[in-house]
């Protein structure tokens, strides 16, 4: 399901400078290569809850406004 909607590893790629300095920012040196890996998988789960908690919230509106 997940790629069909949209591709894992260019997004891993656009946001792992950013979590790097997050992390060092939050832990006050620099974060080892798996700190940053199970941050950005963290991010990646919490990404898959939002999309599939938008898309069955679309679908309970959608039914309880009557238009499907």
């Amino acid at each position: 399901m997940k790629i069909i909607f949209y591709k894992e590893g260019p997004y891993k790629k656009k946001i792992t400078p950013g979590v790097r300095d997050a992390l060092t920012s939050e832990i006050g040196r620099v974060p080892s290569k798996m700190e940053v890996v199970n941050r950005v998988e963290d991010m990646i789960n919490a990404r898959d809850a939002m999309l599939l908690s938008s898309g069955v919230m679309i679908i309970i509106l959608t039914v309880l406004f009557g238009k499907i």
